[in-house]
């Protein structure tokens, strides 16, 4: 009979847990953030550990070389964390856009690893991309529950490109900025729609077609461009 209670008791309260997730819609994205991080960094030490290493040494983030989530830095990671740590070197590193190292840079003062700093932005704004992807697929499709929007966020999140969302890359700090700027476009709420938009286009090149799209935003709900 006790067992019987308990296992009552904790039935009804991962009810209750689900339905406090599932109907907020910040914790929602909070909790599928922190569910990606830790099983793409799982998948990603294991399939770095099982899998041959690229030979190229200077695709490897090696300046951290005790932490075990370095993996989450080669390639485009390497670049972006040296322009932090170095500034603009090279002729090379100026198609790296700077919004992300500098984010790097600053955070980097507090915590004092910038390996770790970028992958804390990164996180941070995927936290950000999800919660404004479930923001705008609600308005443009007319749902209210957060559960309707869950398998377009799955779709979003477990494509296999998805695994640089975790990464000290810009994609998750793009998506966070793109999907925000695109919300509030279509909320009508200009000045923080320009200021996304304007940082969008310092972290990626594609920031340009952002912008545009936020124009073509204004003109299908019949507003004057110059706003």
């Amino acid at each position: 009979m006790k067992i019987q209670n308990r296992a009552l008791k904790v039935k009804q309260i991962t009810k209750e847990l689900y339905r406090s997730v599932i109907g907020r819609e910040w914790l929602l994205a909070l909790v599928l953030a922190i569910i990606m991080v830790i099983v793409g960094s799982v998948i990603s030490l294991e399939s770095h550990r099982i899998i041959a290493v690229n030979p190229p040494s200077y695709i490897h983030y090696s300046q951290e070389p005790h932490n075990g989530l370095k993996v989450l830095a080669n390639w485009d990671g390497v670049d972006y964390i040296n322009i932090a740590r170095h500034g603009y070197t090279n002729d090379f590193s100026t198609g790296w856009l700077p919004l992300y190292p500098i984010l790097i840079h600053i955070l980097d003062k507090i915590i004092n690893s910038y390996l770790m700093s970028a992958l804390i932005i990164t996180w941070v704004c995927l936290v950000g991309a999800i919660y404004y992807y479930l923001k705008v697929f609600k308005l443009f499709f007319k749902v209210k529950a957060n559960i309707k929007a869950l398998k377009a966020l799955l779709i979003f999140i477990l494509f296999p490109s998805g695994i640089y969302l975790i990464t000290a890359y810009t994609e998750s700090l793009f998506a966070f900025l793109s999907l925000g700027a695109i919300y509030y476009a279509l909320q009508k709420k200009y000045l923080p729609a320009a200021l996304l938009t304007m940082f969008i286009t310092a972290t990626h090149i594609n920031g340009t077609f952002l912008l545009l799209l936020v124009i073509l935003i204004l003109y299908e709900e019949k507003e004057r461009i110059r706003n």
